[in-house]
């Protein structure tokens, strides 16, 4: 009869998501994954498969807390435009020494010549991103706050590169007054139309 787990599977895999950031998937032992999660070798290949179907889990679970995290920064603002501004100014702020970028955008650039399934979930990501920016921006030019000749889509798109390029460089610029200047100047670009 086989032992009961004696471990709590999402608790394990938050801790895996934590080494696989801070460290990477290459430089990422399993010795490493065993001493964060505490759970040993054979359970975790019992529960999770090999590390990297550890690392896929892993990754879709920051991808599930990101869009959360996403929709909470959007806040009650009555304007589009400031609700926009509030999640780039936020992804600004955290550009700041030590900071371990986003998950996502680490992993595609480890990963994603020889791992399909990181390139579809930033490929899933960055519509899932595009889209609610572009109903954002719809919003903003609905209140008047955005010219009506942009393109909603358009415009979410240079934005959501915008916000890959502002996580990438918040581990090589981390400045938060650097990135939040960049922030500005980009939405002052699109409520201006240019």
């Amino acid at each position: 009869m086989a032992r009961p787990k004696e471990f709590d599977r999402d608790v394990a895999l938050g801790r895996a998501l934590d080494v696989f950031w801070e460290k990477g998937y290459e430089a990422t032992s399993i010795a490493d994954l065993v001493a964060a999660t505490g759970v040993q070798r054979q359970s975790m290949y019992d529960t999770f498969g090999d590390k990297q179907e550890l690392f896929r889990a892993a990754l879709d679970l920051y991808n599930t807390r990101s869009a959360a995290a996403f929709q909470a920064l959007q806040g009650e603002s009555a304007s589009p435009l400031a609700r926009l501004r509030c999640v780039f100014r936020s992804i600004a702020s955290e550009a700041t020494p030590g900071n371990r970028g986003c998950m996502l955008i680490n992993s595609a650039v480890e990963r994603g010549l020889c791992d399909d399934r990181v390139i579809e979930c930033a490929r899933t990501s960055n519509a899932r991103l595009e889209r609610a920016i572009a109903t954002m921006i719809l919003a903003a030019q609905e209140a008047g706050e955005v010219p009506p000749g942009t393109s909603p889509k358009t415009a979410a798109r240079v934005l959501v590169t915008l916000l890959w390029g502002l996580r990438a460089m918040g581990r090589a610029v981390p400045d938060p007054a650097w990135q939040r200047s960049v922030v500005d100047s980009a939405l002052g670009l699109l409520a201006n139309d240019g």
